[in-house]
């Protein structure tokens, strides 16, 4: 009890600890807002009472203003977007990127010479209209930085450069006093305890996700023995197993347990992949965490950012899309044994119908998968800036080319849809294809799956099955030929054929098994081979098997009992030892009866 307490209050200090770090990351990637209300000029009063704020570094550099692409760029200090301008775009080229590098290569400029005289001097911030272009210049200790154009009032919404400059020059006043903020002593001192704090944070979850991953380790360990001992494994029959172990629903209650199994497995699996993602973006968001809180290096955090973007996007969506295909196959699987269970009140239809959700959640889970994987390929596609609908209209055309170039695999999915519908059979009946017979160990719309009693694997393509005999469909019967000597009482031959056939179906053992009385036929052939009499036995579907063998076994000590003889009639032979005057009488007879040759005999004498 305990332990169990103990273990459930470290799974929730993990999960929270991990959840305050994730969310925390972010914290220093918010950009300097632009806000009219804050700059120190009240003369010229925007047009627009809400403008928009600075946009942040992570989105793409091509924005849509107006209906008509505008080509913009950002200028950092110390990492942290300070605001963004545009330019003209020009097809094939990123000008905003070109005049983005020149106003930051002045900055850089500038923060060189502020850091020489040393921070307790700020900068002065003014702004200045240009004569010749009548636009408003930013500039920094008379040093100009850069022209405010009517594009970047248009990019942020501004009716007029002059007030835009204006907000401009308030974000470089706020992004100075910060520099100046961020490089005192008491400052760094207390960004040094934070990455320490950091890097402690980050080991502890470190060895909370250590435990865990032992942990999965050894409870996978425990399911894969599991299914091995619960006589559910892939490399033996089923059929042989359900034969062996008898009862009503040993079949349908091993399907269950594979499931069951099957889905722990996947989950441990999904948990144990979850914890090696934790860990790795534990550790770079650490990283990028610490490198966020110094000036000097909070720039190779935004770099690492940028670069990451796309990436990092389309490594959530395969995250994403592989939860989402774990999740779907976890509710298919439960819903299948909840609708098995629920059709547990008719016992004739029941079985039939569990096999059938079984065959479909198997089914449902690959059509489902497909459909994330390519939700997700044409999400990753768009995130990496492909435009999507002229490829999806290209895509269908290839792919009527490509349907008529695997026109077996459309008439496997075709015949296995149609397999599926009408029943002709599922997963764990035993059939016969072909010539092949086993158990159906999967089946899915293009492929089927049989285990023969050898253990072999057979896959069968939809596509050619034509003919299928269906051993276990709704009931089985045993159809039993009996063959007694010629010689053999025939009435008392039949009265103790039905007298055990009868007995077997009372039995509290086998009478779950045997759906019907026996049926005794009576004569089927006779010749000089000796009397065959046939009998009928229903039963439950796969359990023809175990009932004939015993109805075999019983038949045979009972005809022991009673004296009876089975097959072809027996004959004697017997071989008697010749006295020695009649073996004399005979070799003389045997000589007088050649010619020529007691005569012979009497000239050699």
């Amino acid at each position: 009890m305990g332990k169990n307490w103990l273990g459930k209050c470290w799974g929730r200090c993990f999960l929270g600890l991990a959840i305050a770090l994730l969310l925390s990351l972010p914290a220093f990637a918010q950009p300097i807002p632009i806000n009219p209300t804050q700059s120190g000029n009240t003369a010229n009063p925007p047009s627009q009472p809400a403008p928009k704020p600075t946009v942040n570094r992570l989105v793409p550099n091509q924005l849509v203003v107006a209906s008509d692409p505008v080509d913009a760029a950002p200028i950092y200090l110390d990492g942290r977007t300070l605001f963004r301008i545009s330019a003209p775009p020009v097809k094939g080229q990123r000008p905003a990127e070109a005049r983005a590098q020149e106003i930051q290569q002045r900055l850089n400029t500038i923060t060189q010479q502020i850091a020489k005289k040393g921070v307790n001097h700020p900068p002065s911030v003014t702004v200045s209209i240009d004569q010749a272009s009548n636009l408003p210049i930013v500039s920094v200790n008379d040093q100009q930085l850069l022209t405010v154009t009517n594009l970047d009032a248009q990019l942020h919404s501004y009716a007029s450069p002059s007030t835009l400059a204006q907000n401009f020059a308030e974000a470089l006043r706020t992004a100075f006093q910060r520099y100046a903020q961020e490089r005192s002593p008491k400052f760094l001192q207390r960004q040094a305890q934070k990455t320490i704090g950091i890097l402690v944070a980050a080991l502890f979850l470190q060895l909370g996700a250590n435990r865990t991953v032992a942990r999965l380790r050894r409870r996978q360990s425990r399911l894969t023995s599991a299914k091995t001992h619960l006589g559910i494994s892939r490399t033996r029959n089923p059929v042989v197993e359900t034969q062996a172990a008898g009862g009503l629903n040993t079949v349908f209650d091993q399907i269950k347990a594979r499931l069951d199994n099957h889905q722990k497995r996947k989950l441990n699996e999904t948990a144990w992949g979850l914890l090696s993602l934790f860990q790795v973006l534990l550790w770079a968001s650490s990283l990028l965490w610490i490198l966020s809180l110094f000036p000097y290096s909070r720039w190779l955090a935004t770099l690492l950012l940028q670069w990451s973007e796309i990436p990092a996007k389309i490594f959530l969506l395969c995250g994403l899309a592989y939860i989402l295909i774990r999740l779907s196959s976890l509710v298919i699987d439960r819903a299948s044994l909840v609708l098995q269970e629920g059709v547990q009140l008719a016992p004739d239809q029941s079985q039939r119908l569990s096999l059938r959700f079984s065959t479909f959640s198997q089914s449902a889970k690959g059509l489902v998968g497909v459909l994330i994987l390519a939700a997700t390929g044409i999400s990753a596609l768009a995130v990496a800036g492909v435009q999507v609908a002229p490829l999806l209209a290209g895509a269908g055309i290839v792919g009527i080319g490509v349907s008529l170039a695997a026109q077996s695999l459309i008439k496997d999915l075709i015949n296995g849809f149609l397999i599926l519908l009408e029943d002709h059979f599922g997963i764990g009946d035993v059939v016969s294809i072909g010539g092949l017979t086993g158990s159906v160990e999967y089946i899915n719309l293009r492929i089927t799956q049989l285990r023969d009693s050898e253990g072999r694997l057979i896959t069968i393509p939809n596509s050619q099955i034509d003919i299928v005999q269906n051993l276990s469909k709704d009931w089985a019967q045993v159809d039993l030929k009996v063959t007694v000597s010629p010689e053999s009482d025939l009435n008392k031959v039949i009265d103790l054929l039905n007298s055990i056939a009868t007995t077997l179906s009372q039995e509290a053992e086998w009478q779950q098994c045997i759906l019907e009385p026996p049926e005794l036929l009576g004569v089927e052939a006779l010749d000089y081979t000796g009397i065959t009499l046939r009998l009928f036995l229903k039963t439950q579907p796969l359990k023809q098997w175990p009932v004939a063998r015993e109805l075999r076994r019983r038949i045979r000590d009972a005809f022991e009992k009673e004296g009876i003889d089975m097959g072809l009639a027996q004959g004697q032979v017997i071989v008697r030892e010749e006295e020695p005057e009649e073996e004399g009488e005979r070799q003389g007879e045997r000589e007088r009866g050649r010619p020529g040759e007691g005569e012979k005999g009497r000239q050699r004498g």
